[in-house]
């Protein structure tokens, strides 16, 4: 806790024991000094250098805040946000023709945008499956798009495509999408935007796992196969 710029103080754990009957401090001096108390199980004690007994103080219980969740800490790295309209990204086809994100987009009908690179190995297991729930997706009135934000550009993005076997339209926005979708240097792939009828971001599904697979086949009314990979991060 010396020079602690945060909480000062320190916890240890007793075991199965009630109490302890002396702390032994080592000061930032060198010097050695054992304080003679009745350090009791859940007891606040203050230690003053010199004085050789603990003074018990009395605290009022708080309680530390939960932890983010997985898809709230994805959020603060993200620029795009729920409730708000998906920007309108300049892509390209396959084929390099011109097209923005808009008009990627159906009237009436949610959309599933997988964000996916060809450095990514979870995508290798994520596309395949989500190319299976893609029939079940369009039941339930959800289109899904691939967005691919390879930086490179001898990225193979066609053979990548070719070996996962996704046939559902895939997009190319590089660096012009990164630098608009991520809002740190960390680009976290894959990662799934789920859009309403109106284009607005409804929903963020990071990574790969079981979670997300439990959710994809939720939204499709399937039933969850069990997982393969995880997600991944890179930093560009």
């Amino acid at each position: 806790g010396f020079i602690s710029q945060h909480d000062p103080r320190l916890l240890f754990g007793l075991s199965q024991d009630e109490r302890a009957q002396w702390v032994e401090v080592t000061w930032p001096n060198g010097e050695v000094e054992r304080f003679q108390a009745d350090a009791r199980a859940g007891a606040t004690l203050l230690l003053r250098q010199g004085q050789g007994s603990a003074e018990l103080l009395a605290l009022e219980r708080t309680q530390l805040p939960d932890p983010l969740t997985r898809t709230e800490s994805l959020a603060r790295g993200l620029k795009v946000e729920v409730g708000r309209p998906v920007p309108d990204w300049a892509l390209r086809t396959l084929a390099g023709e011109e097209t923005t994100m808009h008009e990627s987009l159906q009237t009436g009908r949610r959309t599933l945008v997988n964000v996916w690179a060809t450095w990514c190995a979870p995508c290798l297991f994520e596309m395949p499956e989500l190319e299976k729930l893609r029939p079940q997706l369009a039941a339930q009135g959800i289109d899904l798009i691939g967005l691919n934000v390879d930086t490179d550009p001898e990225a193979r993005i066609a053979g990548f495509l070719q070996q996962t076997g996704a046939t559902y339209p895939n997009y190319i926005g590089g660096v012009p999408v990164i630098e608009q979708l991520f809002a740190t240097d960390e680009l976290t792939v894959p990662l799934t935007v789920l859009l309403d009828e109106n284009g607005v971001v409804i929903e963020l599904i990071p990574g790969w796992s079981a979670e997300t697979r439990r959710r994809f086949a939720t939204l499709a009314g399937a039933e969850p196969e069990v997982p393969t990979a995880t997600s991944t991060s890179h930093d560009d």
